[in-house]
């Protein structure tokens, strides 16, 4: 294990369906000029305890099985919709 100093920024939100506001982090400083939701409150470091070395492959290979599974449901649908006017068509022939 190691330690990491990382930057957060943190951020009060609250929009007008919202009973209370929250508290939220960003990794990265937002322009929020023009957005009356939310106010800035300050930049924080975080000092935290991480592993040596972190092994992406798994994480890599459950997203591409997630789209896989995304396209191949696409895929299904479309060939759905294909048939049905394939079909359509036919019966238009046969009347």
């Amino acid at each position: 294990m190691k330690t990491v100093e990382l930057t957060g920024y943190i951020y009060f939100s609250q929009y007008d369906w919202e009973p209370q506001g929250r508290f939220v982090i960003s990794e990265y400083p937002r322009d929020i000029t023009e957005d009356e939701n939310k106010k800035f409150i300050s930049e924080e470091k975080f000092i935290v305890t991480v592993p040596d070395h972190v092994d992406m492959r798994q994480a890599k290979i459950d997203a591409l099985n997630a789209e896989k599974k995304r396209v191949e449901a696409e895929f299904a649908a479309k060939v759905t919709q294909i048939n049905r006017k394939i079909n359509e068509l036919l019966a238009i022939e046969n009347t």
